[in-house]
């Protein structure tokens, strides 16, 4: 028996998940994206993995091949869960080896190869294994408790782990591990204690993905998501250690949400968690200075809770349905619809598209998807509400636009409209209303994507820089932002979508010819001058869509997801995105021609490139039927 075959399976279907090779979860700086890689999905219940030990006559590569998948074959958190993996170690290795959670994930059957042994061998035969993976991530989190985020290695392929091997009692036992991230200690030998090599199929089994809830450092009731990973054990799936992860903010080398968030929760806090068998309430006890806070700071807290204990936006659901507060003798139920609202959603209902008029003038128009589809349905054309007289946005189609979504403090303001050229440096931006007045902006180079954000600004990209646009009284205002993360000089922003929340940028950024990388981000600002804004400003990006070959346009769908659409030698494909490095999955029945996509969360527009000109296909989900609005481009939701 060799390699994986080490690892005895029960029932035949889990055969595939062991042979296959899958690539690693992608996040980090953006020397990192775009590596082609999958993330875990939801556990694959009801296979079970048993591993068995060393056999008597095994060479080295089979001894660290058998040592592998006994280590992800019932891996829990527990110390005891690796009695069988202890086996193929020396008695010194394993009685000091304690690995932590924060997992080290490598390729699914990584390659084995045996090396030549150390020249000057004392003390009995030795042997080195080298196990080499083209992907590495890992599990990076403030300690060993806490939910961990994934985090690829920015150190180039291939990444080479050295298993020294000795024989006890005429058996090959390993004796070190040495490779990327494992610190020596005297005389150069590798502190190998801590350390957790898991095979990414076994990743994909024993951890889930999971978020924590951060509230924005900017925007009052508004929590926005930290995409984490945890132990999937029994029960009800790691709640402690999602609330530990609540007390601090992720370490700031990892923390792409640098400086955007906050947490409610004051140094000094304890917190208990309880979860009776059987039960979907957690209860959580809270001591200490968090005992002690104002009532605005605790509903903080009490959100933070709720929403990182109840929400599985990436898995099948948590199992929990709400969190019972205790602070002294004081005890209130909390359920998840009391904090709906903290978690922005995009504005729905109406598309608007620009259409040319009989003079060529871009004319700005609007339909609900309600009418599209009916209009489709009747052969008549659809109910479209002129918004902005023509003439005022000069000659030709705009190759951008965008309508803000409704003020969170003002109901009842009007939309505004926003529109460019990507080969002029001229923004147009109006009030949606057909004798509007439309206020114009030069900028430094031609413009590239638009987009409003919930507080009321305008997001610009010009080729290589980013803007961010007032509206004032007395005319535009323009702030150029700030870019922490390093970035090549051939690098262009092709596109730019804020998030719901405010906080959060999805980006496209194009690296010279026929490459481009989709990439997540926070907006933070400068504490001492409100007018320096910054993006990824402790240097890293999200990376996201690995299996995207060039992207060219991106939409927010939900707080979790993007929609990206994607050319290739076939035709475009159009994504939806998670977040937390996970696999895309590929939208069916996307007309090959599509250009450019936008979302509101729950219905989808496109636009195509027909033989007689552009059109625009609306769509109430995913893989639905689409229905056209002909002659229409540039299709765009609010936001």
């Amino acid at each position: 028996m060799k390699g994986r075959g080490l690892a005895l399976l029960a029932g035949a279907a889990a055969t595939a998940l062991l042979s296959g090779c899958v690539s690693l979860p992608v996040t980090g700086a953006i020397n990192s994206a775009g590596q082609p890689s999958n993330a875990p999905g939801t556990t694959q219940q009801g296979i079970q993995l048993v591993p068995i030990p060393p056999g008597s006559q095994w060479q080295p590569p089979q001894i660290v091949s058998g040592f592998l998948a006994a280590t992800g074959a019932t891996w829990n958190g527990q110390q005891s869960s690796l009695s069988i993996a202890r086996e193929y170690l020396t008695a010194g290795f394993a009685k000091n080896w304690r690995p932590t959670p924060a997992a080290t994930v490598i390729d699914t059957a990584p390659k084995v190869v045996p090396i030549q042994a150390p020249p000057h061998v004392t003390g009995g035969p030795e042997f080195t294994v080298a196990v080499t993976s083209q992907h590495l991530a890992r599990l990076v989190s403030a300690n060993a408790k806490e939910a961990g985020s994934i985090q690829v290695s920015s150190a180039p392929a291939p990444h080479v782990y050295d298993f020294d091997l000795v024989q006890v009692d005429a058996k090959w036992r390993i004796a070190s591990i040495s490779g990327p991230g494992i610190p020596t200690i005297k005389g150069g030998h590798p502190d190998d204690r801590t350390i957790l090599l898991l095979e990414n199929s076994d990743f994909q089994r024993d951890y889930q993905p999971r978020n924590l809830y951060f509230p924005a450092a900017s925007v009052p009731q508004t929590l926005v998501p930290f995409p984490v990973y945890i132990l999937d054990q029994s029960g009800l799936l790691g709640v402690e250690s999602l609330v530990d992860g609540l007390t601090s903010l992720p370490p700031a080398g990892s923390n792409w949400l640098y400086r955007s968030v906050t947490t409610a929760i004051p140094p000094g806090t304890q917190l208990s968690t309880q979860v009776q068998a059987h039960s979907s309430q957690v209860t959580v006890n809270i001591a200490g200075q968090g005992a002690r806070v104002g009532q605005a700071r605790l509903t903080e807290i009490e959100a933070q809770l709720v929403w990182t204990l109840t929400s599985s936006p990436y898995a099948a659901g948590s199992g929990i349905q709400s969190v019972l507060v205790q602070i002294g003798s004081k005890e209130v139920q909390l359920l998840p619809s009391r904090f709906a609202s903290w978690v922005p959603s995009q504005t729905t209902g109406a598309v608007y598209f620009q259409k040319p008029d009989l003079a060529g003038y871009p004319e700005f128009d609007m339909t609900s998807t309600s009418e599209a589809i009916a209009s489709g349905q009747t052969r008549n054309g659809p109910a479209y509400t002129t918004e902005i007289r023509p003439a005022s946005l000069g000659s030709g189609l705009l190759t951008a636009v965008a309508v803000s979504p409704p003020s969170r403090s003002d109901a009842l303001r009007t939309p505004l409209f926003a529109g460019c050229r990507s080969k002029a440096k001229t923004v147009y931006v109006a009030e949606l209303g057909y004798q509007s007045p439309v206020t114009t902006q030069q900028i430094t180079a031609g413009c590239t994507s638009l987009s409003w954000d919930n507080n009321g600004y305008l997001w610009v990209t010009a080729e290589s820089s980013i803007f961010r646009v007032t509206v004032t009284a007395d005319g535009l205002q323009v702030t150029p932002i700030a870019i922490a993360a390093p970035l090549q000089p051939s690098d262009t922003f092709t596109s730019l979508k804020v998030a719901p929340d405010g906080v959060r940028a999805a980006m496209i950024i194009a690296h010279g010819k026929g490459r481009a990388s989709v990439v997540v981000t926070s907006i933070s600002q400068s504490k001492r001058d409100r007018l320096l804004i910054y993006l990824a400003q402790n240097q890293h990006f999200l990376a996201v869509g690995p299996e995207l070959t060039d992207p060219v346009s991106l939409s927010w769908w939900g707080p979790d997801h993007l929609l990206v659409l994607d050319k290739t030698a076939g035709g475009a494909r159009l994504y939806e995105v998670p977040l937390n490095g996970g696999q895309s999955t590929l939208v069916p029945n996307v007309p090959l021609d599509a250009v450019s996509v936008a979302a509101d969360g729950s219905s989808v527009a496109i636009e195509c490139t027909g033989p007689r000109g552009p059109v625009v296909m609306v769509s109430r989900d995913l893989g639905g039927v689409w229905h056209r609005i002909p002659g229409a481009s540039s299709p765009t939701y609010p936001g």
